[in-house]
Formats: structure tokens, C-alpha cells, sequence
């Protein structure tokens, strides 16, 4: 009876304070004062607004946040963030910000309700940084909370953990009691989520003990579904038969979820257990998770392991697995730790961004400063410099042209002694040219006229080819063409090294330019073979992709 009073008094109040403001924004200033402490009362009057009468952006933007505000007080599972979207929108741009803050929590808890983790971790994360900034330790337990809940739903509890603890701590810095226990409940959740089953479960005996002594049925309820889920989990089947029997007792205060119908029927299976199972959760529950299908699938498993039925194993196998890899898939898909950390790197870049801004603008007046300065002592001394620069402008041709003297003397003396070796070259080969005539010649100068003599010049040149013939007289020949033809041998050899020796020796013969007789002479070879070596060579050469091929052909015709 006290609490409505509360409501008319203040509601009272505030019409005669508003006098002068538009029915409308009376009627959202009303639903928002009573919102914490009625909020089916705000929902209320808010449901008797004419929305056509919202015609200011601003009132527009209140009106969704409180609706949503109050349809969420009021245990409504929201699952469209187009409303709340509206005033996000809104107080991105305009004042006051603790809207803004309370906008981005409820767009979050509606992401969260319809399993958008990975977009819900962002408008949460936003809307705890700002409860910070403002000193806000109601609302910042309510978003650290919020972030906890996400991270569990996308099996990420090791990362919640902080972010409990975090709620937990706010809350008793705002002297909500009932929340602090339910919080710390929560972390019982998570501890045993990590299977620290005794931690989680010194947590919550602790909060059921208070519960019992204080008769709060709905707290203790909610603990024992807790540690019911800690017990069967780790194994100890008798104490969490003994849990669920209490928890039965406290059904007025408790709805049981499809898990633990599952665990107990799967901890007490039979023919009777099974069939109360399939019709309460035919009557009574629907498959609103990937968690409860997936205890359901399992429970038909064990169920029909226990009938001894492979088909139906199998199929219920199949169902289970389709689940689980969409979950996978799901998760993967939605990955929230890594769009938070996408967000923290964001909010970090722009702290950096901020910084770095400052510092630059620091550097530009700095900058500035230093330029003006320079500029008058570049005016002053303007005169004197362009005097010194025209000097050292002369004095740098001077070192120039000498330098290209020097350069030009150097390359005239390499030039003069180049054509020294040239000309010491060109008489030795010349020379040499004749060496072979001259022994001819001195031996047919010292014969007389008769038969015997001629038989000996020939014997000689005989001699003379047999020399030629030898593998050192060949190696002078190969050395030679490698020095006054740009080593043509050893480019030969390299690039095809597929060719016999004696090829090799025939080839460095014809690019000297011995005869064809001479050199068949010199080989002991017909005019035909030559010919057919010479061709089969030439052949080799143009199936080989070298870089000097076309000189070797060249060289050989």
C-alpha cells in the first residue's frame, strides 16, 4: 500500500514542477522517475502516450529508451534492438550522455538475448567505460555484469571471470545486497564452467546458507540449480540427486530448465523417467538454445543405449553433431573476444591519436616559432651569404675544370700505353705469321736440287705438322684465342660442355683460321669426315639455347 503513495506523490510532484513543459515530455519526465522503483508503473504511463505526439527527436529518443528500459524491468525477453537503436542514434549526438550510457546497455542485453555476441560486446563495453568516466558504480556493476553473462553464452568464462569479480565489488559499493549475492552466485557459475568445482562450490554453499536463514526461497532456488549443475558435473551423482530432490521442493520459486531434466533423467534412467521426460518437455519447453537441444539429443542417446537400439543411437548421434557444429560454427562466426579486443585496440589507437595530436600541435608552435626566427636571421645575413656563395660557385668550377683535366691527362696516358701493347702485339703476330715459311725456307736453302733432298723437305713438313698436331702445340693455339678473341675457347667450353675433346681441339683450329686441309692434314682426316664433323658440330651448337651461339656459327664459316 506504501508503494503506490510513493508513486502518486512523486508524480504529483513532478506535474507541478513541469508546468511549463509539453504534456507529452510530462508524461516521459513521470515514467522516468518512477522507472527503478516501479517500473510496471512507467510502463504504464508510457503505454498511454500517442506515439503521432512525439514529434521532437528528442522525445522520440526517450520514449524508446524507456520503453525498452521498462519492457526489460518488467521480465520481457527482448530480442529487437530496432527501438532502443532509435535512442542510441540519438544521444550519440546530443546530451545527456548517462542516456547515451543507458541506451548502449540495453542495446547490448538485446544482442545478447538474441545471440549477436559479437555485436553485443561493443554497445557493453561502451556503455561500462562511460559508468566509469561518470562514477557510476550502479552502472557500471550492470554493464561489468552484462559482459560477464555474453562471455559465458559464447564459452569464453575464463575471460568473464574479471569482469564478475569487477560486478561484484561495484555492487557492494552500491549497497545492493540481494544483486551481490545473485553476482556472487554468477561466480560460482563460472568457476565451475572452468571445472573448479570446489571453489565454485564453497561460493555457492555459502550464498544457500544465507538464503536458508534468511527463508529467501527465490535466492536459495536459484543456488541449488547452481550447485546441482557443479555436482553432476563432477560426478558426485548421490549429492546431486540429494540437491535436486530439494530443489524439487521450491518449484513454486524455480522453473526448471531442460539440462537439469535432462542430468536427473539421465542420472535414473528407465522406461517410466524417459516418458514423464519427453511430455513435460513436450508440454512445457521449447527449444530455445543449442544447449537445450543438445542435453535433449543426449539424453535420447543414453535412452536408447540403455534400450540396446543402434538406429536409434545413430540418428540421435546425427542430431547432436548437426547442433554441436552449428554452435561451432556459430561461435567461430561470432568470435567476442576478439571483437573486444578489436574494440579495446580501438579506444587505445584514438587515446593515441588524441595524444599524438596534442604533441603535434605542441611541435607546430614550436616549429612556427623557430621558422619566424630563422626567417630574420635569413634576412640579416641574407647579403653576405649570397656573396659567399657566389665564391665558393667559382671556386667549385675551378676544382671542376681541374679535375676534368686531371681525369683527361690520366685517360690519354692509358690510351698512349694501350696503343704501345697494341703495337708490341701486332708486330709479334706478325712475326710469327712467317716462323713456319722461314723453317721451310732455311731447310730448302741449305738442299741441293736432287731427290733426296726434296724427300727430306717433305720428311720436315711432315715433322712441322706432326708439331702442330701435338696436345702443347694445341693448348698454345686454345690459350691464344682465349687472349686476342675475348677468351672465345673458354666461353665454348662453358656453355657447351656437352662437346668431346676432340671437337673442341677441331673448332679451335677453324676459329684460328687454319684451312680445311690444313687441318685435315693436321688431324690425319679425309676432306669428307671433316666436312661431316664440322656439320654434326654446327648442329650440336644450334640445338643448345646459348648466349655466344650465333658467335661460334659465325666464327665457323
Amino acid at each position: 500500500m506504501r508503494k503506490p503513495v510513493i508513486v502518486i506523490f512523486i508524480l504529483l510532484l513532478l506535474e507541478a514542477v513541469s508546468g511549463c513543459t509539453s504534456p507529452v515530455r510530462r508524461q516521459l519526465d513521470c515514467a522516468e522517475a518512477v522507472m527503478e522503483s516501479a517500473p510496471d508503473s512507467a510502463l504504464a504511463i508510457l503505454d498511454s502516450i500517442d506515439t503521432a505526439s512525439l514529434t521532437r527527436a528528442s522525445d522520440r529518443a526517450l520514449y524508446a529508451l524507456l520503453l525498452t528500459q521498462g519492457r526489460i524491468k518488467t521480465y520481457e525477453v527482448l530480442t529487437d534492438d530496432s527501438l532502443i537503436s532509435t535512442a542510441v542514434s540519438y544521444y550519440e549526438d546530443h546530451d545527456p550522455d548517462s542516456n547515451l550510457m543507458k541506451s548502449l546497455f540495453y542495446q547490448g542485453e538485446i544482442l545478447t538475448n538474441n545471440r549477436e555476441f559479437s555485436k553485443a560486446i561493443i554497445p557493453s563495453m561502451r556503455a561500462r567505460e562511460m559508468a566509469i568516466s561518470a562514477d557510476n558504480p550502479y552502472w557500471h556493476t550492470k554493464a561489468s555484469e552484462l559482459i560477464s553473462t555474453l562471455l559465458m553464452n559464447s564459452y569464453q568464462s575464463s575471460y568473464s571471470i574479471s569482469y564478475i569479480k569487477e560486478a561484484i565489488e561495484c555492487y557492494g559499493k552500491c549497497d545492493r545486497q540481494i544483486n551481490h549475492r545473485y553476482c556472487l552466485l554468477d561466480l560460482g557459475v563460472v568457476y565451475g564452467n572452468l571445472d573448479k568445482y570446489e571453489i565454485a562450490t564453497d561460493i555457492i554453499d555459502s550464498m544457500c546458507d544465507i538464503a536458508r536463514e534468511e527463508c529467501d526461497s527465490n535466492m536459495l532456488a536459484y543456488g541449488l540449480s547452481a550447485k546441482y549443475a557443479n555436482l553432476y558435473r563432477a560426478g558426485n551423482l548421490t549429492e546431486s540427486e540429494n540437491c535436486y530432490e530439494e530443489l524439487k521442493r521450491l518449484q513454486s520459486f524455480y522453473s526448471y530448465n531442460i539440462q537439469e531434466l535432462s542430468w536427473n533423467v539421465q542420472s535414473n534412467i528407465s522406461d517410466s523417467s524417459f516418458m514423464e521426460y519427453e511430455k513435460y518437455i513436450r508440454d512445457n519447453c521449447n527449444f530455445s538454445s543449442a544447449k537445450d537441444k543438445s542435453n535433449y539429443y543426449n539424453t535420447k542417446i543414453i535412452y536408447f543405449k540403455h534400450k540396446n537400439s543402434p538406429d536409434s543411437i545413430i540418428k540421435y548421434y546425427d542430431s547432436l553433431f548437426s547442433v554441436l557444429n552449428n554452435e561451432v560454427d556459430n561461435a567461430l562466426m561470432q568470435s567476442v573476444v576478439k571483437a573486444q579486443k578489436e574494440y579495446s585496440d580501438r579506444r587505445v589507437g584514438e587515446e593515441v591519436k588524441r595524444a599524438n595530436n596534442l604533441k603535434n600541435t605542441i611541435f607546430i608552435i614550436i616549429g612556427f616559432s623557430i621558422l619566424i626566427l630563422a626567417l630574420i636571421f635569413v634576412f640579416i645575413h641574407q647579403q653576405n651569404r649570397l656573396k659567399r656563395s657566389e665564391l665558393e660557385n667559382k671556386m667549385k668550377d675551378i676544382i671542376a675544370l681541374s679535375s676534368d683535366l686531371k681525369l683527361k691527362e690520366k685517360k690519354l696516358t692509358k690510351l698512349t700505353a694501350s696503343n704501345v701493347k697494341i703495337n708490341q702485339i701486332s708486330e709479334t703476330l706478325y712475326r710469327m705469321k712467317w716462323e713456319t715459311l722461314n723453317v721451310l725456307c732455311n731447310e730448302y736453302f741449305d738442299k741441293d736440287d736432287s731427290e733426296l733432298s726434296r724427300k727430306m723437305i717433305l720428311s720436315n713438313i711432315e715433322k712441322e705438322i706432326k708439331r702442330l698436331s701435338d696436345k702443347r702445340s694445341l693448348d698454345e693455339i686454345e690459350k691464344a684465342l682465349n687472349k686476342y678473341m675475348d677468351c672465345i675457347m673458354i666461353k665454348l667450353r662453358s656453355q657447351y660442355p656437352g662437346l668431346k675433346e676432340e671437337e673442341f681441339r677441331l673448332l679451335s683450329l677453324v676459329f684460328a683460321g687454319f684451312s680445311s686441309k690444313a687441318i685435315c692434314l693436321i688431324f690425319s682426316l679425309k676432306m669428307n669426315s671433316f666436312y661431316s664433323k664440322k656439320r654434326r658440330i654446327v648442329e650440336k651448337i644450334e640445338a643448345l639455347d646459348a648466349p655466344d651461339k650465333k658467335l661460334f656459327i659465325r666464327k665457323m664459316k
